[in-house]
C-alpha cells in the first residue's frame, strides 16, 4: 500500500480511519489534483480501450471522428427508438436483410466511435487503434451497455446509440478521464458475428432429464456449435472434446417416436462426420475409419449418401495402405459428387501411390527372390543360408523404408522357406499376417 508521502498514491484529500468507517462512517473526497491518478488500472476497467483517442494511431478519415450530433442528447433521444429506459437507438445503415440479430454466445467484430455530450471530438474509437474490436456476447467481456446495444443489431448494420452511464461506468465514473454520471453517444457498425455455442450447455439440465431427447437435443446443438467454433479457430483438440461430448449426451437418450429417431440419426451422423474430419486433419486414419464405422452402425443409408464421410474414409484407407478399399470408397464419393475437386485429387494421389507401392514392392521382392540363382553359385554356402541372408537384407530394407507399410510374400515358397521368414519376422519385431482380400501372406511393421 502506498504511504501518505507517495505522490502516486495521494488520491484522497485526507487519510481514512478504518475505525471511523466501521463505527460512525466517514465522508471523503478524491483529491483531483493528484497528478498521476487515473481511477483504476486501465486493464481493469477499460473494456473498450477508453482513452485511446489521446494516443497516436494510424491515419484516419477525420469524418469518422467528428460527432454526428452537436445538440444536447435529450433532443437526440427524441429522434431515436427507445430500446429501454437506458438505451436509445437510431439506425444509420440498415443491416443485411438475411441476417438475424446478434445472439447470446456469439463472437462479434465491430467498429465504433464514442462521443461525450459536450464534445464534438471522439472520446474513443477503434479507427484510431487501426483494428476492429472483437468480443464474445454472454461472457461479460465489454461494458453491459455496449453488449445490449450490439445485441439489437444485424450483420453490416450501423447505428447510433445513447447509452446511460448506468450501463457504462455508473454513478462514480472513472475520474478524471470519465466524469460521474456520464452518458455517451456510440456509433457502432457490426462487421461480422458467429455463434459460438456453449460447451457446458448441459449444466442446467436436471439429472432426471438427461435421458429425455427433447430436453437434451437443443443443448447438444449448443455444444456442437462450440465445436464448430473451436474448429474454425484451429483448436482441434477443443473441437474433438466438444463433438465427443455431444455424442455422449445423445447416446444415452431415449427416443419416443420416429421423428426423434430421424433427428437423432441425422445429427449423430453429422457429429461423427465432424469427428472423422478432425481425425483426418490430425493424421489418425484408424480413428477416421472408427468414426465411419459408428455412422454405419447408426444408419447405413445415411452413411452411403454422405460423400464427405466416404471421402474421409477413402483417404484414411489410402493412408493405411489399403488401396483397393480406398479406391472403392473414393469412387462411391465421386458418384455422389462427380465434380468435387478434393475427391478427384485424392483419386489421382491414390493411383500414384498404388503404382509406386507396387513398383517398390516388386523391387524388394526381386531383391529377395530374384538373386537366388546368382547366390547358388556360392558353393561354400548352403541354399538355406543364402535365402536367410538375402531375406534378412530384404526385411532390413523394408523396415527402414517409411513409405512402405507392408510387403507380400511371393507364391511358390517352400514350407521351410516360409518357416524361415516367420522366424526372421519375429526376430526383427514385425509380424506375418494374411491379407483380407488376397489371402496372401503379408509382412507388416508393428
Amino acid at each position: 500500500m502506498p504511504s501518505s508521502n507517495d505522490v502516486d498514491g495521494e488520491v484522497l484529500s485526507e487519510p481514512l480511519s478504518i475505525g471511523d468507517l466501521l463505527s460512525t462512517g466517514k465522508e471523503f473526497e478524491i483529491n483531483s489534483s493528484a497528478s498521476n491518478y487515473d481511477g483504476f488500472r486501465s486493464d481493469m476497467y477499460d473494456d473498450f480501450g477508453f482513452g485511446s483517442s489521446d494516443e497516436e494511431g494510424p491515419e484516419v478519415d477525420p469524418k469518422l471522428l467528428i460527432s454526428p450530433w452537436q445538440e444536447p442528447f435529450e433532443k437526440l433521444r427524441s429522434t431515436m427508438v427507445k430500446i429501454n429506459d437506458l438505451i436509445f437507438k437510431r439506425v444509420v445503415l440498415e443491416g443485411n436483410k438475411e441476417s438475424k440479430i446478434v445472439p447470446d454466445r456469439a463472437r462479434v467484430s465491430i467498429q465504433y466511435t464514442s462521443y461525450a455530450e459536450d464534445s464534438s471530438k471522439t472520446f474513443d474509437s477503434t479507427y484510431l487503434r487501426g483494428k476492429p474490436h472483437t468480443f464474445h456476447t454472454g461472457n461479460h467481456e465489454v461494458l453491459p451497455g455496449i453488449e445490449e446495444a450490439v445485441k439489437t443489431m444485424k450483420l453490416e448494420e450501423e447505428s447510433q446509440f445513447i447509452i446511460s452511464y448506468k450501463l457504462l461506468y455508473g454513478e462514480l465514473g472513472c475520474p478524471p478521464r470519465i466524469p460521474p454520471k456520464k452518458d455517451y453517444l456510440f456509433v457502432i457498425k457490426v462487421l461480422s458475428f458467429e455463434e459460438v455455442g456453449d460447451l457446458d450447455a448441459m449444466r442446467e439440465v436436471a439429472a432426471q432429464d438427461k435421458k429425455k431427447f427433447k430436453i437434451v437435443f437443443p443443448k447438444v446443438r449448443e455444444i456442437h456449435k462450440k465445436g464448430i467454433d473451436f474448429f474454425k479457430l484451429n483448436n482441434y483438440q477443443g473441437a474433438l472434446k466438444a463433438f465427443h461430448k455431444a455424442v455422449n449426451c445423445l447416446i444415452v437418450c431415449r427416443l419416443n417416436d420416429e421423428s426423434e429417431q430421424k433427428e437423432y440419426d441425422e445429427f449423430m451422423v453429422k457429429l461423427y462426420t465432424n469427428l472423422a474430419t478432425i481425425y483426418s486433419i490430425l493424421d489418425k486414419p484408424a480413428k477416421v475409419c472408427s468414426m465411419c464405422n459408428e455412422m454405419i452402425a447408426i444408419s447405413p443409408r445415411l452413411y452411403r449418401s454422405n460423400a464427405k464421410a466416404l471421402y474421409r474414409e477413402g483417404k484414411a484407407f489410402s493412408d493405411l495402405g489399403e488401396y483397393d478399399r480406398a479406391h472403392n470408397k473414393l469412387m462411391e464419393a465421386k458418384r455422389l459428387c462427380p465434380t468435387n475437386e478434393d475427391i478427384i485429387l485424392e483419386l489421382e494421389k491414390l493411383n500414384t501411390r498404388k503404382t509406386e507401392y507396387m513398383k517398390q514392392n516388386q523391387e524388394i521382392c526381386a531383391r529377395a527372390f530374384g538373386l537366388l540363382n546368382i547366390n547358388k553359385k556360392k558353393e561354400t554356402v548352403s541354399e538355406e543360408d543364402i535365402f536367410t541372408q538375402d531375406m534378412r537384407e530384404t526385411l532390413n530394407a523394408f523396415k527402414e523404408d517409411d513409405s512402405l507399410k507392408e510387403i507380400h510374400l511371393p507364391d511358390g515358397l517352400s514350407a521351410h522357406e516360409v518357416e524361415c521368414v516367420e522366424k526372421l519376422v519375429i526376430e526383427m519385431g514385425m509380424k506375418l499376417s494374411t491379407a483380407t482380400l488376397t489371402k496372401k501372406k503379408v509382412i507388416i511393421k508393428i
